[in-house]
């Protein structure tokens, strides 16, 4: 894999022009500095209130880094014909694949450890204390959270050849699981699994209900916060006492969005025709 990291290395380099990505990465920066700065002025300022606030935008704002510095990672390369040139060098599908996915994980990493840095600072100037621990722990439930969505990214890109197909299933991807999967939206699609059994007389516990959501990565995210402080996730699913809602199983739930959309992408980027 010496030439994965080849490709990972100009990848980089032509990922960072990307106007788009500075963007939101900047936002994200200069929002969670904002936010523990906001805190810090709170009569009790604590790391848990801060990395709350830092949470809710994570949720909103990581899977768009994400999205954006991923969904034309491979399309890209084959609607412009330069893949031919990548597959040339030579390097084999696999180690273009994964020098892509590494790049993305750098940039999309690195807007994770500069928002978090930049808090941290914020914090050690304006608390009384800091909780290294917990923001270490914060840290990494969140690069898990963050690699899920650029697993999607990749995996996708890889699977179709034009960027109007790779910008629609990123859009739709975002859209169904952060819009349609939440509590912002009217309806959401767990119940409209729910309500679909019941027409057919199918009952669905609480305990199935509440999986249901947490198959969406920003809710098994804010449930698996919980390994690092019960006051950080928003839903307690574990507080039913069943085993699959354990922040544990959470964590599986992200380590699965990281698995699944490689695996398919890569199955199918391996045997595309890319003429």
């Amino acid at each position: 894999m010496k030439n994965a990291l080849a490709v990972a290395r100009q990848d980089l380099l032509d990922a960072y022009r990307s106007y788009l990505v500075w963007g939101v990465t900047g936002t994200y920066v200069v929002l969670a500095a904002i936010i523990t700065y906001v805190t810090g002025g709170t009569a009790e300022p604590t790391t848990e209130l801060a990395l709350q606030g830092i949470s809710l935008l994570t949720i909103l704002l990581v899977p768009l880094v994400a999205l954006v510095a991923g969904y034309l990672a491979i399309a890209g390369e084959r609607e412009s014909g330069t893949i031919r040139l990548l597959l040339g060098y030579p390097n084999s599908r696999a180690e273009v694949f994964f020098g892509k996915l590494i790049s993305r994980l750098s940039i999309v990493g690195g807007a994770i450890v500069a928002a978090l840095l930049a808090g941290a600072v914020v914090a050690f100037v304006r608390y009384p204390s800091v909780d290294v621990r917990m923001i270490v722990g914060y840290s990494a439930v969140t690069v898990l959270f963050t690699s899920a969505y650029v697993a999607v990214a990749v995996g996708v890109s890889a699977m179709v050849k034009s960027r109007s197909r790779a910008m629609a299933s990123a859009v739709g991807f975002y859209f169904l699981f952060n819009v349609m999967w939440s509590v912002i939206s009217p309806v959401t699609v767990p119940q409209i699994v729910v309500s679909t059994f019941g027409r057919f007389g199918v009952r669905v516990s609480a305990e199935i209900y509440q999986f249901l959501l947490a198959l969406s990565p920003p809710v098994a995210y804010t449930n698996a916060l919980e390994l690092v402080s019960p006051t950080l996730t928003v839903t307690p699913a574990s507080n039913m006492d069943v085993a699959y809602l354990e922040p544990e199983v959470m964590v599986l739930v992200l380590v699965g969005w990281i698995v699944a959309p490689l695996t398919l992408g890569y199955l199918r980027f391996r045997s595309a025709q890319l003429s």
